[in-house]
């Protein structure tokens, strides 16, 4: 999502003067010093070459915290030709006229559009019709076909930038693309552009905007608001240190917080830093939004230059090295070092939407052998033959298919791909998984009660990191799932598949769902809807009443990116 602040903008003034670069200084309420920005890219035809200055008849302060005033990145789309609805009365006024089905007297105006995406605060966008614009006779123009080239160069360095930056695929990017999640920079203003007035049609999670529509508070009292009360560095002992962190980092993913480039910190470092990140601001978005906060330990995104130092020593790599080089020769290039911790692969990553699978069509009856079949997909077809043969061998048997007609070739790859994956590394206990890799829990006699929790949590984490998920664990106690992990959940066969994208292992304390485990999932896990549900197809059923669980943890329980 965007971040905007053209409320609290005084006056700027930009200068697309030298093509392919903007540059120019913003100055807003409160700051002594200007923001300075230095993008590359070009202007819309309207304002390239040109310089341009605008001015806001009324700003108003900022509440909280302040975009950084060190703006480098690229453009992505600055015109002063944008038409915009603009309604003849307040916007409180209108929304309630149209909110009681009557139509809000508007007009279009031509509105002010500054969007760029920033090394330091991500996407921005300064959307207006009401600032006063000046601008100058051009020192270029564009000739036809030249500006869609200079969009298509830029759009290409910051694609490139994203992927080393945040080590996209393409096919993330193509994914996130399609959802308009990583570059939808208009979300919430789309009743200023439709015809269709008719805000009651329009899932209000699809125009969520994180800056615009969420509460703003501390990531603190976020996670207390949730019922998680994060402990301060002063009260975490050294032998609980590890298991407190992780239940940290999973508590701050349970809201969609993510780390990212900690290694070079050790746990009790970065805990000491998690505790200071946790007073500072943050949405707090609906998880229905799908938004995910994105927060750099090594500071680089906030525009520090330690923050700067850091990453270029610890985390980027030659060709993200070689890029910031070139994207900016005045700054320092430290010697590349490794750090001194492994972490951040083990971190939790966020969701990502899955990209839609090839389109596919089964060839006529009266084409030839392979229809309109291409190479690749020959190739795919003897892929798809040799992972039913290294399944076969896996399970040590003939492979009985129970394929669907006309699954898509792609699917049926992937699929295969990971029953052998699955049938190679075979059922196992996670005991012996644990015990091999010498992180065997403890008995849980062996523990006292202010130990156990940080051991869970340090369990916890180690079976995610196996692709083993529990589930369903609000009505018990931190003993009693460990308890029940050490005496049945670990020494069950499972399939472990890693960290995996696609899917994982799932333990449900509830059990087997016999009538003593209905009584509790009734009790405390079924829906209104679900309930209902049930009802009707058994109306001689007596569920036990709902009833809040005694606790709150399943929220934040490790869970895959998938």
């Amino acid at each position: 999502m965007a971040w905007r602040f053209h409320e609290h903008i005084l006056r700027g003034e930009l200068d697309n003067t030298v093509r392919g670069r903007v540059t120019g200084r913003i100055w807003l309420v409160g700051l002594a010093e200007p923001m300075t920005l230095d993008l590359r890219g070009d202007c819309a035809p309207d304002l390239a070459g040109c310089t341009f200055t605008f001015e806001n008849p009324n700003p108003v302060p900022f509440d909280d915290s302040t975009p950084s005033l060190d703006q480098r990145g690229w453009v992505g789309d600055i015109t002063a030709s944008q038409k915009l609805k603009v309604f003849d009365l307040p916007v409180e006024e209108a929304l309630a006229l149209i909110r009681s089905g009557q139509d809000a007297p508007w007009h279009f105006a031509n509105a002010l559009y500054l969007e760029w995406h920033s090394t330091t605060n991500g996407g921005i966008t300064i959307q207006t019709a009401e600032f006063k614009l000046t601008v100058s006779a051009p020192a270029w123009t564009f000739t036809p076909g030249e500006y869609e080239a200079s969009r298509e160069a830029t759009s290409r360095e910051f694609i490139e930038w994203s992927k080393t930056q945040f080590g996209w695929t393409d096919d993330d990017l193509r994914a996130a693309e399609s959802h308009d999640e990583l570059f939808d920079d208009d979300a919430g203003e789309e009743w200023k552009r439709e015809d269709d007035d008719d805000l009651e049609k329009v899932d209000p999670m699809l125009v969520f905007d994180s800056f615009d529509d969420a509460e703003w508070m501390p990531s603190r009292e976020i996670l207390i608001k949730y019922g998680f009360t994060p402990l301060r560095p002063a009260w975490v002992g050294g032998e609980h240190l590890r298991g407190r962190l992780w239940e940290l980092i999973y508590a701050l993913a349970g809201r969609r917080i993510y780390l990212q480039c900690s290694d070079h910190l050790d746990d009790r470092a970065l805990y000491a830093w998690l505790d200071t990140f946790l007073d500072e601001d943050c949405a707090d978005c609906p998880l229905e939004a799908e938004t995910n906060y994105r927060v750099d330990v090594s500071d680089h995104t906030n525009g520090s230059e330690a923050g700067i130092q850091t990453w270029l020593r610890f985390f980027a790599d030659e060709k993200e090295r070689a890029h910031w080089q070139r994207s900016f020769p005045d700054d320092p290039m430290p010697t590349r070092e490794k750090p001194a911790h492994d972490r951040d692969r083990f971190l939790p990553e966020p969701p990502m939407p899955m990209a839609p699978p090839p389109e596919w069509t089964p060839p006529d009856d009266d084409e030839p052998p392979f229809g309109d079949s291409t190479p690749a997909d020959v190739d795919r077809e003897i892929r798809i033959e040799k992972l039913k043969d290294e399944i076969a061998e896996a399970a040590g048997g003939e492979l009985h298919e129970t394929k669907m007609a006309d699954i898509q070739p792609a699917i049926e790859e992937a699929y295969l791909e990971q029953v052998r994956d699955i049938e190679r590394a075979g059922w196992q206990r996670p005991m012996d998984e644990l015990t091999k890799h010498h992180t065997a829990p403890l008995p849980p006699d062996e523990l006292t009660d202010e130990a156990l929790p940080p051991r869970l949590w340090e369990l916890l984490h180690h079976l995610a990191c196996r692709g083993f998920y529990v589930l369903h664990t609000d009505h018990l106690s931190d003993r009693a799932i460990y308890e029940t992990l050490w005496k049945k959940g670990l020494r069950e066969e499972a399939i472990l598949p890693g960290r995996s994208r696609t899917g994982g292992y799932f333990y449900d304390t509830i059990g087997s769902y016999g009538p003593e485990d209905m009584e509790v999932f009734h009790r405390y896990y079924e829906t209104e809807k679900a309930r209902a549900r049930h009802l009707a197809e058994y109306p001689d059923s007596t569920p036990p009443p709902r009833e809040p669980p005694p606790f709150s943890r399943d929220w934040r329980l490790p869970k895959g990116p998938f």
